[in-house]
């Protein structure tokens, strides 16, 4: 019967590997399959006197072609990927909106001081003056258009973590279920790894971890646990822990992520835990990329307002009155939230200070060739003047001296070098003789005066923003520019990571994916395995029956 009995061990060792590879290549087209194959040895041989004869096979295992290291590195790669093009797809829609060549910021400051250069042309046509009020509110509305979309993106941000935070709770449950299964199989195996279970265990880590990049460590029972960042537990053994989308306490618009605390209440997870995945993209994007973003647009708004603002103030109205505040805020601005609030206050047409609220007279009786070349006014602290103020050559000393109104100086005089007397900046041009005077006196009506209107437009090129490093239309130039090579940036790395994923991928599957020509030659050779032991089985049948004819 010892034939018999090693005959059937083969047999039962080639049905294994039949079944095996049969299951390999039903599962050729699961990509979260991994390829198995049977583990087999020789049976306790027996001794007799001319040695140790063998008693046949026996099947050990069945095991996954498996290497956790490869799998390890495919986790990393997959989660730095799918970061990065969560990351791309956010910041494309951002780069879309500040380049836009027309629903973007510059066309509206260019038609913004057209319309006041058009203004100080024509100081005192109601035409121009409307036109400039219109232009001014259309800024306005591009600032808070801006803002709104991007506050928008950032109300999809929130949105979307909440739902990642749904999708890593679902799973977290599902592979403490399956932590349970896994268990339970093995245990009732025994002690024999449950391999179909761990792959769909793999895969709903690998489905997790495109979300959020984990760490898992292997127990002794079987079970995973699953970590994030350096130690925050979303599976221990058989038990889930919960995330919860939560507004952020230092601004209830913004949501975070907190984790569920054992007596109820939630605890803030600080956002660096995150560092992969889909959920890592969207907390990166909006940290390092809108928030910058809208605050750079906030803060062009508020230095906009503020310089128009301080100049226009200097001006006088039609009506004789120093000039207010051009652009307001709805509210209380920062600088993540002013482009938002930004409008236009001034209502009436003849608000508009288009004109200096000074006025300048050379000495009827002058003798030289000097003569006021412009006039600035710098400040309205000694406005309106108390009086005329004259301006009086010493020859001797090459300087002004101011009386009357204010009294000020001496001045030393060099031609196109200002100096400023009373708040207001002069520039003289010319060779004044002894004596010479010029008069400073109030302008009260401001008609047919553009000077304070030419100062307004010269703000277009004036470095009153970043710092006063730069105008206002490099500034968000600059603010685009910084967009769009971060964008680049990272299209350009997603690429790559991409890459790495495919790269690492056809490694994984180079070690645990199916090979249907491997298999296909498994077949033949399981079935050439089983027909030999089939025949083992047939003579061992026969030398039986002709020991029992013997007996006859």
């Amino acid at each position: 019967m010892g034939v018999l009995n090693i005959g059937l061990s083969g047999l039962n060792a080639a049905q294994a590997g039949l079944i095996t590879t049969s299951h390999n290549i039903a599962n050729a087209g699961n990509a979260a399959y991994t390829r198995q194959r049977t583990i087999q040895e020789a049976q306790e041989p027996f001794f007799s006197g001319g040695g140790f004869l063998g008693t046949g096979a026996k099947l050990t295992t069945t095991v996954r072609q498996y290497d956790q290291f490869v799998s390890k590195q495919l986790l990393d790669a997959k989660s730095r990927s799918s970061e990065l093009d969560t990351y791309e797809t956010q910041i494309g829609q951002l780069d879309d909106l500040l380049a836009d060549p027309e629903a973007g910021l510059s066309p509206a400051l260019q038609g913004f001081f057209r319309a006041v250069q058009d203004l100080s042309a024509n100081p005192t046509s109601s035409a121009a003056r409307q036109s400039t009020i219109s232009a001014g509110e259309a800024l306005a509305s591009r600032f808070q258009l801006l803002d709104g979309q991007m506050s928008e993106i950032r109300r999809d941000i929130n949105s979307q973590i909440g739902g990642q935070v749904q999708s890593i709770n679902a799973y977290a449950r599902s592979i403490s279920d399956i932590n349970q299964r896994i268990q339970s199989a093995e245990t009732a195996g025994p002690s024999q790894p449950a391999n179909d279970l761990r792959d769909q265990r793999d895969q709903l880590i690998s489905e997790l971890n495109d979300i959020v990049k984990v760490n898992t460590v292997m127990q002794s029972d079987g079970a995973i646990s699953v970590f994030v960042g350096n130690g925050l537990s979303l599976v221990v053994g058989n038990q889930p822990f919960q995330l919860a989308a939560i507004p952020d306490p230092a601004d209830a618009q913004r949501t975070t992520v907190g984790q569920v605390l054992a007596g109820g209440g939630t605890s803030v997870v600080p956002e660096a835990m995150f560092s992969g995945g889909k959920l890592s993209g969207l907390l990166s994007f909006r940290s390092q990329t809108l928030d910058t973003a809208q605050s750079a647009l906030g803060q062009l708004a508020m230095d906009f307002v503020s310089g128009f603002n301080a100049q226009h103030q200097l001006g006088q109205t039609l009506d004789g009155n120093p000039g207010g505040d051009f652009f307001g805020f709805n509210g209380t601005p920062t600088a993540l939230t002013a482009a938002g609030m930004v409008s236009v206050t001034l209502a009436n047409t003849r608000d508009i200070a288009a004109a200096s609220p000074v006025a300048t007279a050379t000495g009827a009786a002058n003798a030289g060739t000097a003569a006021i070349d412009a006039s600035r006014v710098i400040s309205r602290t000694s406005l309106p003047f108390a009086g005329n103020v004259t301006l009086t050559f010493d020859g001797a000393t090459n300087s002004f001296s101011a009386s009357g109104g204010i009294t000020a100086g001496p001045f030393a005089y060099a031609a196109g070098q200002p100096f400023t007397v009373g708040g207001v900046e002069l520039t003289l041009t010319g060779t004044p003789a002894n004596g010479d005077s010029f008069t400073l006196g109030n302008n009260p009506t401001g008609r047919n005066d553009n000077r304070n209107a030419l100062q307004l437009g010269s703000l277009q090129t004036a470095s009153l923003a970043l710092g006063g490093t730069a105008n206002f239309q490099s500034a968000y130039a600059s603010l685009v520019a910084d967009v769009g090579s971060n964008a680049r940036e990272v299209q350009i790395t997603a690429r790559a990571a991409t890459t790495l994923v495919e790269q690492t991928t056809a490694t994984q599957q180079s070690i645990s994916g199916v090979n249907l020509d491997e298999e296909a030659a498994n077949l033949l050779r399981y079935q050439q395995h089983y027909q030999a032991s089939s025949k083992v089985i047939q003579i061992a049948g026969k030398i039986f029956d002709e020991i029992l004819a013997l007996g006859r």
